[in-house]
């Protein structure tokens, strides 16, 4: 009787044992595989992707919007995302009037995140009279014959970007860039012989970080330049959201 009672005794403590060691071996095992086992690496946009946006930065965002950083683009207004769709229309399109508005939703959505038209005359920013006519039934824009010419409203001719690093978040993708600004020109411009740190600077030629605003030679801003007056520039960052595996811009952020 004695030795079945040590047996069920020995049985007992084993059973014990084996149930308060079974979580320390796994805790262990866990631990283990932690350390040994390879760490996933970083999720990255694609290089490809990447230098497409910087490209869009420099000769899309900036070309339009240059001055008035920061933006939300859900905050743009209906005249503003007409006028970037014709821009987007005659450039990248080589589009001619009369022109299909569904021209203009197809190429801003390309590049601007949750954005709808409300299509309707376009508005010359010069004199804020109609510059584009827009038939509701046709669903064309023409141009306003009866609208008088005049000079425009003048842009910078040329912009340099430098890029400064990138962001992959669970939602947005952000591109930080130094942003050099190129002389400021309205009807007609000379040669771009100077560059600024900021677009008032530019739009007054006062201030030059790079170039000669007096000189009439053209002055090609090198990469290796670029960097030496990148402390002298302002940061934006460009913050994109991904729509149908393609990156849209979502806001600028001036910092």
């Amino acid at each position: 009787m004695k030795e079945k009672k040590y047996k069920t005794i020995i049985i007992v403590l084993v059973v014990i044992i084996v149930l308060l060691l079974c979580p320390l071996c796994f805790i262990l095992g866990m631990n283990y595989m932690k350390t040994t086992l390879p760490v996933d690496e970083e999720i990255k946009v694609d290089e490809s992707v990447k230098a497409d946006l910087l490209v869009n930065i420099e000769d899309i965002y900036n070309d339009y919007f240059l001055g008035e950083y920061p933006i939300d683009v859900k905050n743009l207004s209906n005249q503003e995302l007409i006028g970037f769709g014709m821009y987007l229309a005659f450039n990248e399109k080589n589009g001619s009037l009369p022109m299909s508005s569904t021209i203009l939703d197809e190429e801003v959505s390309k590049y601007l995140k949750d954005v709808k038209i409300k299509h309707a005359n376009y508005l010359c920013p010069y004199d804020n009279e109609s510059l584009y006519n827009y038939d509701e039934n046709t669903k064309t824009y023409s141009y306003n014959e009866n609208h008088g010419g005049h000079g425009g409203t003048g842009s910078i001719a040329v912009n340099r970007v430098l890029y400064v690093s990138d962001k992959l978040d669970e939602d947005t993708y952000t591109i930080s860039v130094k942003i050099a600004y190129g002389n400021y020109c309205s009807d007609t411009c000379g040669p771009n012989n100077a560059y600024y740190a900021t677009y008032e600077d530019a739009l007054n030629g006062t201030n030059a970080v790079y170039g000669d605003p007096t000189s009439d030679n053209e002055l090609t801003l090198t990469n290796s330049e670029l960097r030496k007056i990148s402390s002298s520039l302002k940061t934006y960052s460009f913050v994109f959201a991904k729509d149908n595996d393609n990156y849209k811009l979502v806001k600028v952020l001036d910092k």
